[in-house]
């Protein structure tokens, strides 16, 4: 019987990591946001939106899947209507829009100019909101027991803000785990008060940031910074975005080499910027790691990982079985990890903390200061 494989260390896993994302990462880059995806729903876009368009009967699933969108395919697979494009006629069409030296879409002038005809379009739309403010803040109130970042939201200098603005209160009412992002939104927020209070005019990334519960947290407790979200949808309604003076919204692949170039256009010359990014998934935390610590503009980075995948998360979780498996065992492992990796890669300072006052049970922070 052949005898099985010890489990990797943390920090064996971390060995020559940076070239296994590398390698990771070129086959499982995401090109679906160099998509018009309008004109695969077969509604209209302007014809100047600057990506590639599909017909209309191309099927969304599939094409998605061969761009690295998403990890399956068509679930009607034959018996699906709408029309299969082969791998290598998407990669052609798609070749051009992912260049970065022919790419119109994913070029700095190009991702600011959609940025903002897309920021003003979500504002123009937005939607009123009818839950009034106390039935907000009783909704809220209810989680109190769960972490005392409720209490503090609740008694914040800035609550009437959120209250009082139509976009700021939508995003509290709409957003149904409300609760957990306040909560992750303070915990990564102090994060980088504490880390970086000696750099007021700092440019803040909020890296993948979903709708921007954390840089709306950030925009009112560092005023005189620039917050930057940063997202690979452009069709989220953020309409929030442009009641803040110091916040923006940006479309961004970070796996694009473009986004790179973004950063440091924003950043400012000789400006100094850090990236944050709460509970990422897969490569994104690594990406951003890779991003923070080769970035000369960068003076630092803090980011919250949620899990890892491929061989790499596979790798955690053999090391986390020999330590007794188990959910904390297995997280505690991507940390380590996580940690090894920027302390590899020379990024500085690497401070490691958990944070017990999050709901969620993925509360692991790797921060450093280069």
């Amino acid at each position: 019987m052949a005898a099985m494989e010890a489990p990797k260390s943390p920090e064996a896993v971390a060995v020559s990591f940076h070239q296994k994302f590398r390698t990771a990462s070129d086959q499982v880059a995401d090109h679906s946001g160099c998509v018009c995806w309008s004109s695969v729903r077969g509604q209209p876009c302007g014809g100047d939106c600057g990506l590639c368009h599909f017909p209309a009967d191309t099927c969304g699933s599939h094409l998605n899947f061969l761009l690295g969108g998403r990890r399956r395919g068509c679930g009607f697979g034959d018996r699906c209507k709408k029309v299969h494009l082969e791998q290598g006629n998407v990669l052609a069409a798609i070749e051009p829009f992912s260049r970065s030296a022919a790419a119109p879409t994913l070029s700095s002038s190009a991702v600011a100019s959609r940025t903002i005809s897309r920021t003003k379009n979500s504002t123009s739309g937005s939607k009123k909101c009818t839950v009034p403010p106390h039935v907000v803040v009783a909704r809220i109130k209810k989680h109190s027991d769960k972490s005392p970042y409720i209490d503090r939201f609740l008694n914040s200098p800035f609550l009437n803000d959120f209250l009082d603005d139509n976009d700021l209160r939508l995003l509290l009412a709409s957003t149904k785990n409300r609760a957990k992002e306040i909560c992750e939104a303070y915990a990564a927020a102090d994060r980088v008060l504490e880390i970086f209070k000696d750099a007021p005019s700092l440019t803040i990334f909020d890296i993948c940031s979903g709708k921007g519960f954390l840089a709306v947290f950030l925009s009112f407790l560092l005023p005189d910074c620039k917050i930057i979200m940063l997202d690979a949808d452009g069709n989220m309604k953020v309409p929030h975005v442009n009641s803040r003076p110091n916040l923006s919204f940006h479309q961004c692949d970070i796996f694009q080499k473009d986004c790179a170039r973004l950063i440091e256009r924003e950043t400012g010359e000789g400006g100094k910027c850090i990236l944050v990014g709460i509970h990422l998934c897969g490569n994104l935390t690594p990406r951003l790691i890779d991003l923070g610590c080769s970035l000369d503009c960068c003076s630092g980075f803090v980011v919250c990982p949620c899990c890892l995948k491929g061989k790499l998360g596979s790798d955690c979780n053999c090391a986390g079985k020999a330590l007794g498996g188990g959910q904390n065992n297995n997280y505690n492992v991507l940390i380590d990890t996580m940690r090894a990796e920027a302390v590899s890669r020379g990024g500085g300072t690497v401070k490691v903390e958990f944070d017990d006052k999050m709901i969620s049970p993925k509360n692991g922070f790797v921060a450093t200061i280069k």
